[in-house]
């Protein structure tokens, strides 16, 4: 059990919380779902039929307000690609080819978003990125890969910052256009 949140370790020392996360064997997680998982989703059904309920009548429902930035990075990507797939047209301004350049920025910013929200992703503003912060990140990135290797962690180049932060600039610029 941790004592403080993963944010207040030094490092290397905030990954001996990990160990407590290791795999369990086909029969630990089978006994774990008939004990808890089961009795979890039954417990949480009536609840969960509810928040279907306020997207239906609302568009979102209050368990989506509790993390609205990580909901929203999400309908937004998957949106964006939806437009992409099916699209019917472009803004006036701009070809079709320039368009679809616009939507892959955009959809590939939002999934970044989703990523840098799961912690996954290590995210600097490109005015505030060095070289020695960028190291230390992918140096604590590289020691989480080897105490959870299913896990996807890295730190974003300074290249990736600035594309990142023109998704976001492309979003704003054609927001009114992203309708199908």
């Amino acid at each position: 059990m941790m004592d403080r949140p993963p944010y207040e370790y030094q490092s290397g020392e905030e990954l001996t919380w990990f160990e407590s996360w290791k795999p369990r064997n086909f029969w630990q997680e089978t006994w774990w779902w008939i004990r808890h998982g089961l009795w979890n989703y039954v417990r949480d059904f009536p609840r969960e039929v509810y928040w279907f309920c306020q997207r239906g009548m609302r568009g979102y429902s209050d368990r989506d307000t509790w993390g609205l930035d990580y909901h929203l990075a999400r309908i937004i990507a998957e949106g964006t690609a939806q437009i992409k797939k099916y699209k019917s047209g472009h803004p006036a301004d701009i070809t079709e080819k320039q368009w679809d350049i616009i939507l892959n920025e955009i959809i590939w910013t939002f999934e970044m978003a989703t990523e840098i929200l799961d912690n996954s992703v290590y995210y600097m503003k490109y005015v505030d990125w060095n070289k020695d912060d960028y190291e230390r990140f992918n140096k604590t990135c590289e020691e989480l890969k080897q105490k959870c290797p299913d896990g996807k962690f890295y730190a974003m180049t300074k290249e990736e910052c600035k594309r990142y932060e023109d998704g976001w600039k492309l979003f704003q610029e054609y927001f009114f256009s992203l309708w199908d």
